[in-house]
């Protein structure tokens, strides 16, 4: 896994950047997927799409981190996103981690590397986003995929909630937790 010291991430079948206006043809097709958009609340409207488009890339500017758009390293064909938002649940001010792959690349670990990547790059450097001290994660109940992914990760289930009218399984990760789990004690 590598995370550059700008704004790139990359690992084994993906590279990802910060979404930029090329990038709202993909995002589209992906929030239009039905597979996709049962796991996610429901579909987009390209409207809405390009509105998801302009707040993470108003977060890149304003904050230095959100979702990559993560795309093949060869081909550079659209895979889906995968990073860090100001969280929808939980207390105000947490950070959420979120991903969402087109379900052709479904099942190949790429949500769990690029999410690994994330979690590496808010919690590395300590002085630019030191005040995220931890991170929060939810996915639909009936999701086992996505709570998988979760729970390899190491957040650790708290809670369900209600969001955006479905039922949620409720996660967070520490970056001590993270920390420790990544020097391996």
């Amino acid at each position: 896994m590598n995370v550059s010291g700008g704004s790139e991430i990359s690992a084994e079948g993906f590279v990802g950047l910060p979404p930029t206006e090329e990038d709202l043809e993909g995002l589209v097709g992906l929030f239009s997927d039905s597979r996709v958009v049962a796991t996610l609340g429901g579909a987009r409207t390209p409207l809405q799409v390009r509105e998801i488009l302009a707040r993470w890339q108003a977060l890149w500017r304003d904050r230095g981190l959100g979702p990559w758009i993560l795309r093949h390293p060869s081909s550079g064909v659209f895979l889906g996103y995968a990073g860090v938002v100001m969280a929808s649940a939980g207390r105000p001010g947490e950070v959420e981690l979120l991903y969402a792959l087109l379900p052709q690349f479904w099942r190949e670990g790429i949500a769990t590397r690029a999410s690994t990547s994330a979690i590496d790059f808010v919690f590395a450097d300590e002085t630019q986003k030191g005040s995220i001290t931890e991170l929060i994660a939810y996915a639909l109940v009936d999701n086992k995929a996505s709570r998988g992914v979760i729970e390899k990760l190491g957040f650790a289930y708290e809670r369900q909630i209600e969001h955006a009218g479905w039922p949620h399984a409720f996660y967070r990760l520490t970056r001590e937790s993270w920390s420790a789990e990544r020097r391996g004690i």
